[in-house]
């Protein structure tokens, strides 16, 4: 949410790096933004908070316009680029069904150029990231294939689907060296949601008397495959409220606590503590809730 002050005053600068900022949190690729004429658009933003008398409900509303523009509610598309007639890119990718952690997207681009002169100086990005391929020159009427890999993420599994955004940018070599513009867009999905904690409990010393210290320790760790959130624990020996966490894929995380061996440990000669777990996954059916336990054997003196 963003909060301004009336009359404060708003620069450019801070504009600017205010939308960029929210731009790449909404996944935007940088390069898209660049694009985009962000610095012409946000100026206009100013110019109209300005002549509004510092209004800050109108600078909320152009703000929300530019992350629509940019973002084009959820198509990938670029604003202010039409793709050039006669240029066609055609990207083939493999596989884009039921994706796993660590799989590797293989994509095969090919660039058709369908005008009347040579294209030069290609350069193809991917919203996904990674590295920028780049075409020398592909001739009137040829066409040239280049390669891209992309691996999946812990975020992709967390999404459960993510929008595919391939564009690339040239020049011809018309009088006028007319930019080139040509983009493909596909959707991967990742596979189902699989949500499990697992714990473990220890307990140290392992033998204790009347008002001796027993330190337990716990240790959760997400064996799903996607994030979890909201995560609490509890023990019936100790109060643990506000002890919390959030887990990725493979991640642990650890809790240590304490309890003072009482009377009634004693004479039941032994002190035996029940811990659970819970969490709410980011996507797909809750995990279970976990149990652990560890018994201390009392003794008299």
């Amino acid at each position: 949410m963003i909060n301004l002050r009336k009359n404060s005053g708003i620069t450019l600068i801070a504009l600017i790096i205010t939308i960029i900022v929210l731009l790449i949190l909404a996944g935007v690729a940088l390069n898209t933004i660049t694009r985009g004429n962000i610095i012409e658009n946000a100026n206009n933003a100013v110019n109209k908070y300005n002549n509004n008398s510092g209004d800050d409900q109108n600078l909320i509303n152009e703000i929300d316009s530019l992350l629509s523009q940019y973002s084009n509610g959820g198509n990938l598309s670029t604003p202010n680029h039409q793709p050039t007639p006669g240029v066609i890119m055609t990207c083939t990718l493999d596989p884009t069904e039921d994706m796993a952690y660590g799989d590797v997207l293989e994509c095969e681009i090919e660039i058709e150029n369908g005008t009347e002169f040579p294209i030069t100086d290609i350069t193809i990005t991917s919203n996904l990231g990674g590295q920028e391929l780049s075409i020398q020159s592909i001739p009137a009427g040829e066409s040239r294939t280049v390669s891209y890999n992309y691996t999946i993420t812990h975020a992709d599994l967390d999404a459960g689907e993510v929008g595919v955004l391939i564009v690339a940018e040239g020049t011809t070599t018309d009088p006028d060296n007319s930019a080139v513009y040509t983009e493909a867009t596909a959707t991967l999905t990742m596979e189902e949601a699989d949500s499990r904690l697992s714990c473990t409990v220890t307990a140290s010393p392992h033998t204790v008397t009347l008002g001796d210290t027993i330190t337990y320790t716990a240790i959760i760790r997400n064996e799903g495959n996607v994030t979890v959130t909201n995560g609490s624990i509890s023990d019936d020996h100790a109060d643990l409220t506000g002890r919390t966490f959030e887990l990725a894929p493979g991640q642990t995380a650890q809790f240590t606590y304490t309890y003072v061996v009482t009377v009634q440990d004693v004479n039941a000669g032994h002190v035996t503590n029940w811990m659970s777990a819970s969490a709410t996954a980011v996507r797909g059916d809750n995990p279970e809730e976990i149990q652990g336990t560890a018994t201390v054997t009392c003794n008299i003196k």
